[in-house]
């Protein structure tokens, strides 16, 4: 890329004219500008609106709306949401995120997944929280059933309690998935996500599989999103695959790949921002 260099620059003066250079991190980022990709801020803010003005947090002190912190914003919704192809639709098709433990990572995740069912607009939604096992996919279920339950605005979503199911219409829902169920044959999936990926392992593994292709009829599906715990990817597996993946683009090994989304914060670096990768 380097014959690219003065056109890289001009476009990432633009984009700190505009006040989202700090969502250009990698080399990818800086291919994607080369080749017409750039950003909307009313993407971005449409998700960070909903969550913020909607939903409700129904374990913290009177139930207090769910703020995004500063890190949540610039490190995650906003490159996410924010970054559009030339077509204007959403750049990013896949992701994998580590997060610490004790930093929100169901919250996060189940406030991601009810957007993706209510607040992006897609016809027909389908929106999986999908993990290794039953017990898990039941944890991020319980704390989306909890935020829905206690924001007024999302009263017109039906929870299903016996299958693991909350509805916005008969064509649009969310749905638990775990490997350890039986095999799903044929989803139109527009999000799934994939929880806890350190501990997926062989009916995991088949179950992301399913999931890869999942989304294809889609015009702007996000599947598979993984978040697990940061420090956690396995030696070996499914993990440490999508991990090291991740890492590539971080480090700019891989810049071509543009639909994918990596996020790795290191174990205990929370309060302290500027060491993210």
């Amino acid at each position: 890329m380097g014959g690219n260099n003065s056109k890289i620059n001009e476009l990432i003066k633009k984009a700190e004219d505009e006040g989202w250079a700090h969502c250009i991190v990698t080399k990818a980022d800086e291919y994607a500008l080369t080749k017409g990709y750039t950003f909307s801020w009313d993407r971005a803010n449409a998700a960070i609106d909903y969550i913020e003005k909607f939903l409700v947090l129904p374990k913290s002190n009177g139930q207090k709306p769910f703020k995004l912190l500063k890190w949540q914003k610039e490190k995650l919704f906003q490159p996410l949401f924010g970054w559009v192809r030339p077509d204007g639709t959403r750049r990013f098709r896949k992701g994998y995120v580590e997060i610490p433990k004790k930093n929100g990572k169901t919250a996060t995740a189940s406030a991601i997944a009810i957007y993706m069912l209510d607040g992006d607009g897609e016809p027909g939604a389908e929106v999986y929280n999908c993990a290794n096992d039953r017990n898990q996919a039941k944890i991020v279920f319980k704390m989306v059933q909890d935020i829905v339950n206690h924001s007024k605005y999302l009263s017109h979503l039906k929870i299903t309690e016996s299958t693991s199911t909350i509805t916005r219409d008969p064509q649009s829902w969310l749905q638990s998935w775990s490997g350890d169920a039986s095999a799903k044959d044929g989803p139109n999936i527009y999000m799934a996500i994939c929880d806890e990926l350190h501990e997926w392992k062989a009916q995991g593994e088949k179950l992301f599989g399913i999931i890869k292709w999942g989304g294809a009829i889609r015009r702007e599906p996000l599947c598979p999103f993984s978040i697990t715990t940061a420090g956690t990817a396995d030696e070996q597996g499914l993990c440490l695959d999508q991990h090291n993946y991740a890492m590539s683009i971080l480090d700019g090994t891989i810049y071509k790949d543009l639909a994918f989304f990596p996020l790795i914060f290191r174990v205990y670096v929370f309060c302290f921002p500027q060491h993210f990768l």
